[in-house]
């Protein structure tokens, strides 16, 4: 704010319902305010119609400057919880987040052989009731 700039006009005259406090105000220097009941406010508004609709156009570009505002930082709020979760994800151990893998099994040529064998006996069987495995005697 500077010199001649005024607050207040907002919940003076009540725009959207806005009947309360939209701002705070603080000095870091010296200042001289001036103050004005809400009456004579509204008595001057009668007096200078003008005046009126000029107050009134200000009072709403701040209430939409305040709404733009706000709605900047619920985006912003938003945006901010999806980067953490995303850097939750992040600092998760590694370990925890790959598969485990099964071990492999070592197959040797002896292995091969004998379930080869093995699946051939079980297709001879299905297919001619008979297999080819050859009995050992003990």
């Amino acid at each position: 704010m500077v010199a001649g700039d005024f607050f207040g006009e907002i919940g003076i005259l009540n725009i959207d319902g806005a009947n309360r406090r939209t701002a705070d105000v603080r000095s870091v220097g010296y200042s001289e305010l001036f103050s004005l009941s809400k009456e004579d406010v509204l008595e001057g508004c009668r007096d200078y119609p003008e005046a009126e609709r000029k107050l009134y156009e200000y009072a709403q570009h701040r209430l939409g400057f305040e709404k733009a505002k706000k709605e900047a930082a619920d985006k912003m709020k938003g945006a901010f919880s999806t980067l953490a979760s995303i850097a939750s994800c992040l600092t998760q151990p590694i370990a925890a987040a790959t598969p485990t893998l099964s071990p492999i099994k070592e197959t040797n040529e002896k292995d091969l052989i004998k379930d080869n064998q093995e699946d051939k006996n079980e297709i001879e069987q299905k297919l001619f009731g008979r297999s080819t495995r050859k009995i050992s005697s003990k």
